[in-house]
């Protein structure tokens, strides 16, 4: 009897772990999958691409935030960062370039443009409530210093 209750608890708490992971994957995927048209896309604008990878880190944040050990937030950025690393990549060099040719006048413009969007609301009210919770400053975040970097005028 005793074995069976143990036997019983073990799976069980391989059960809710297993779907922690499949959970984890299927975000991953859906992220995957929207990075991945954007990076890709000949069609779209850079500021476009933007405004996807900052919808993007805003679900990512607001998932890291639902885990309730500060551990699996951080492997859940982690696994974020390691999935998307190449549509990442691709999309802020896109950017770059795009703010590259821009004049001085033009990258403050469009830097405020940027910021009175919603991801960039929802970036600034989120970030000290992940860094509260991992305790760790977001600037050490790899992918989010880059993108924190793009919205710094280059003169």
């Amino acid at each position: 009897m005793r074995y069976t209750s143990f036997l019983l608890l073990v799976g069980i708490v391989l059960s809710v772990q297993s779907c922690g992971s499949i959970r984890m994957n299927k975000l991953m995927n859906a992220h995957h999958s929207v990075l991945s048209q954007a990076a890709m896309s000949k069609t779209m604008s850079p500021e476009q691409k933007m405004d996807v990878l900052g919808a993007s880190f805003v679900q990512v944040i607001n998932e890291s935030l639902g885990y309730v050990n500060p551990k699996n937030a951080v492997k859940h950025f982690d696994q974020f960062a390691k999935v998307n690393k190449t549509e990442i990549d691709m999309i802020m060099s896109s950017v770059e370039e795009w703010q590259g040719n821009m004049g001085e006048v033009e990258q403050i413009l469009t830097i405020g443009k940027i910021a009175t969007k919603s991801y960039s609301k929802d970036l600034v009210s989120l970030l000290p409530k992940l860094e509260r919770k991992i305790n760790r400053s977001v600037k050490t975040i790899t992918f989010l210093s880059k993108f924190v970097k793009i919205l710094s005028p280059k003169f």
